[in-house]
C-alpha cells in the first residue's frame, strides 16, 4: 500500500474513533452534547500542545516587522499575508484611504492592547492611497515609528523570495506545464497564436498571449481611472478571493450579524479542531483561519488541547475571535 493510502486509512481511522469518544463524552463533557457536528484534525509541531500557539512564531527582539515585495509581486504580497497573518497590507489595485496613517496605528494599538506582542505589515511595489500618492516601506516605518514609538524593522526580499528549496507541488507543477508547452510546441500549426501556459484550478490550460497582455494593460488602465473594484476583478478570481478571505481574517471582531440577540452565533453548528500527528509547519495559520472561517459565518468553534488525550480528558475549550490573534 502506497503512503498516501496508508495516511487516508489512518486518517478515516481516527475520525471514527474520535466520533465514538464523542458519543461516550457526550454526557460527560458540559460544553459538548449529542448534536455535536464534526471534527477538523490538523496536524501541529507537538500533537500534546496548544491549538493556537503565538508565541512559539514570535523572534523577541523586535516587535513590527515590515516586509516589502519587490517588481510588483501583488500576488506574492497578498498571499505572503494571509500565510504570515500579516496585520496589514498596502497593495496597488486595493488602496488604502488618504487617512491610512490614522487607521494602521489604531489598530496596532488596539492589537497591542489585546495582547498581540508582534506586528507584520507588508509592502507591495506600487503600493499607493486613494489618491494616487505612492506608499514605501519607509514611509510606513516613519509613521509607526513617529505615532507608536514601536521598534520597528524592513526587510526588502528581492530575490530571496525566490529562493529555497521547491516543494513537491513546485516539482509537479513544473513537470505539467513543461509537458503542456512541449505539446503545444508540438502541436503548433502555420496558423496557431503565441500562447501561454498557465494554471487554471489544477488544469494546466494555454492562454493566447496577447490576451494577457490585454488584460496587464486593462489593469493597469481600470488603476489610472481608479476603478478599484475592476482592477481587482481583472486580476483574477484567486486574487479577488484571497483579497476577501484577508479582509475577512484581519477584522478586529466578528461581525454583528454572525450572533443572534442573546449573543449566540446564529448557524448553529458546533465544530472543533484539534492536533495530531507528525510536525507540519503553518498550523497557526490553518487554525486561524478556520476559527475565524467559521465564527464569522455563526458557527460555534471549540479548541481541543493536548491531542487525543486532551479529547479524552475533556480540555475542550470554546474559541472565541481573539484566541488565534
Amino acid at each position: 500500500m502506497s503512503y498516501a493510502g496508508i495516511w487516508n486509512d489512518g486518517i478515516r481511522f481516527v475520525k471514527l474513533f474520535v466520533k465514538e469518544v464523542l458519543s461516550s463524552l457526550a454526557s460527560s463533557v458540559g460544553c459538548m452534547n449529542a448534536n455535536y457536528a464534526d471534527v477538523i484534525l490538523c496536524c501541529s509541531w507537538s500533537p500534546h500542545g496548544p491549538v493556537y500557539d503565538p508565541v512559539a512564531i514570535i523572534p523577541l527582539n523586535i516587535t513590527i516587522l515590515l516586509i516589502e515585495f519587490s517588481e510588483q509581486e501583488f500576488y506574492l504580497a497578498i498571499v505572503a499575508s494571509l500565510a504570515s497573518e500579516a496585520d496589514f497590507v498596502f497593495i496597488p489595485e486595493d488602496p488604502v484611504e488618504v487617512n491610512w496613517q490614522d487607521t494602521l496605528c489604531d489598530k496596532l494599538q488596539q492589537e497591542r492592547n489585546a495582547g498581540q506582542r508582534l506586528n507584520i505589515i507588508i509592502v507591495a511595489e506600487g503600493a499607493i492611497d486613494r489618491e494616487g500618492k505612492a506608499i514605501t516601506a519607509e514611509d510606513v516605518k516613519k509613521v509607526v515609528v513617529d505615532k507608536l514609538q514601536q521598534d520597528t524593522r524592513i526587510t526588502v526580499l528581492g530575490h530571496v523570495q525566490r529562493g529555497g528549496n521547491p516543494s513537491a507541488f513546485d516539482r509537479v507543477l513544473g513537470c505539467r506545464m513543461g509537458a503542456e508547452a512541449t505539446l503545444a510546441l508540438m502541436e503548433a500549426t502555420d496558423t496557431s497564436v503565441p500562447c501561454v501556459v498557465s494554471l487554471d484550478g489544477n488544469q494546466a490550460v494555454r492562454v493566447p498571449l496577447m490576451e494577457c497582455v490585454e488584460k496587464t494593460k486593462a489593469v493597469a488602465q481600470a488603476m489610472a481611472d481608479k476603478n478599484w473594484e475592476l482592477a481587482v476583478k481583472l486580476r483574477g478570481r484567486s486574487f479577488e478571493r484571497n483579497l476577501e478571505t484577508y479582509k475577512m481574517l484581519t477584522r478586529l471582531k466578528p461581525p454583528k450579524n454572525a450572533f443572534d440577540a442573546q449573543g449566540k452565533p446564529v448557524e448553529g453548528l458546533r465544530l472543533a479542531v484539534m492536533h495530531i500527528g507528525a510536525p507540519a509547519c503553518g498550523m497557526n495559520a490553518a487554525v486561524r483561519s478556520f476559527v475565524r472561517n467559521a465564527i464569522y459565518r455563526g458557527d460555534t468553534v471549540f479548541g481541543i488541547h493536548d491531542g487525543i488525550q486532551g479529547l479524552v480528558a475533556g480540555n475542550i475549550k470554546e474559541m472565541g475571535w481573539s484566541d488565534v490573534t
